[in-house]
């Protein structure tokens, strides 16, 4: 995505100001930094977690509460991919971005669910919502109700965008059960990105910028929801 950061764990950390939350930090990298980059030597360290290989979710309802970056530029996303996605290449494996946000328009957020077509085609799905709020002044909850057919973003209960199977032509999508009618399982990521296609330019005048998560928690909802260890 011609992002700029090179991820570091020394970059996720618990946050000493904001009551113990994980705070992800991206930081403008010196001088020094001898760290490669595909565009040469690394601009930016930033941070990133997976559950990959430990926790998988199968439906059910996911939300986490985030403060947003400032700075134009600033890329943070909550979002899950397919466990499977080692054997199955993105997207046939199939993305879920509860919450993407840009820096550079700070009111809005993104729901968003990317596939592949019958002919292997990448496909998306998605929607935006202005909030009328600066999304990186405060917390706010975003969410997903996940079933095998639908789909349904939130922030702060305000629905994003509903997303159907029947919207994306398959027959069976990497969302719900598979021609042999197994579930699917997807793990979940929490990253701060810096510029790409989708953050844009990062402001020159920016040195560092942080993404908070208070919390992340997960509900069974009508016998939708369930947890695994692979």
């Amino acid at each position: 995505n011609s992002e700029r950061q090179y991820y570091s764990a020394e970059n996720v950390r618990q946050s000493e100001t904001d009551q113990g939350a994980l705070e992800i930090v991206a930081t403008k990298a010196k001088q020094i930094n001898s760290l490669g980059c595909y565009y040469g030597k690394c601009e930016w360290l930033s941070g990133k977690i997976t559950t990959y290989g430990k926790v998988a979710f199968t439906y059910g309802y996911l939300e986490a509460r985030i403060k947003a970056p400032k700075g134009a530029g600033t890329w943070p996303a909550f979002w899950l991919l397919g466990t499977n996605i080692r054997e199955v290449p993105w997207p046939k494996s199939g993305e879920i971005d509860v919450m993407e946000y840009k820096g550079s328009n700070p009111q809005i957020s993104y729901g968003t669910v990317h596939f592949a077509d019958s002919s292997n085609k990448h496909r998306y799905l998605g929607a935006t919502k202005d909030m009328l709020v600066d999304l990186s002044a405060d917390y706010h909850r975003y969410a997903v109700m996940w079933t095998p057919d639908v789909l349904t973003f939130y922030v702060d209960d305000v629905v994003i965008y509903q997303v159907h199977i029947s919207q994306s032509g398959l027959e069976n999508w990497p969302f719900g059960k598979s021609a042999s009618q197994a579930d699917p399982k997807f793990y979940l990521i929490l990253n701060l990105a810096m510029g790409g296609h989708f953050g844009g330019a990062v402001d020159s005048r920016l040195e560092s910028a942080a993404m908070n998560v208070d919390w992340v928690r997960y509900y069974s909802v009508d016998g939708y929801g369930k947890l695994s260890t692979k």
